[in-house]
């Protein structure tokens, strides 16, 4: 990817409005016992003005025992090892409604590395259920 995704280049006139090219996912099936990660994209530099929001696209059921984690993972270099952590959330056994948010995180204004990388992971089938991932400003 030669021209990463920023928030600072999209211009956002709805809280609500979302076009293609500000998606992290768009509709993508969950792995097989194993781990969907998306391409990198720009965070840094957005003093706590954006939120990365994960979204159920179909409803989603994870059975008994079982887990979905989203992590986001930052580095300074687009190409980099992402192997930094800056937020993890386990989702338990439920069923979730198809759009409901099921993790939203806001960079911290701190926050130095400037791409970012969202990881989920599945201990069980679950590739029949999908997932958006975008960015959007910070409601206030």
């Amino acid at each position: 990817m030669n021209n990463p995704k920023s928030i600072l280049d999209t211009y956002i006139g709805s809280e609500d409005l979302k076009a293609y090219g500000d998606y992290i996912f768009k509709e993508v099936s969950l792995e097989n016992a194993g781990a969907s990660t998306s391409s990198a994209f720009r965070m840094g530099g957005t003093h706590a003005g954006i939120e990365v929001i994960i979204q159920a696209a179909t409803e989603i059921v994870i059975a008994a025992t079982k887990t979905i984690t989203i992590e986001i993972n930052v580095d300074d270099a687009e190409d980099g090892s992402f192997a930094k952590n800056v937020f993890s959330k386990v989702l338990a056994p439920q069923t979730i409604a198809i759009d409901d948010i099921i993790a939203k995180y806001i960079p911290d204004v701190e926050l130095e590395e400037m791409f970012a990388k969202v990881v989920v992971t599945t201990d069980d089938d679950q590739s029949a259920d999908k997932i958006n991932g975008y960015i959007r400003g910070v409601r206030v």
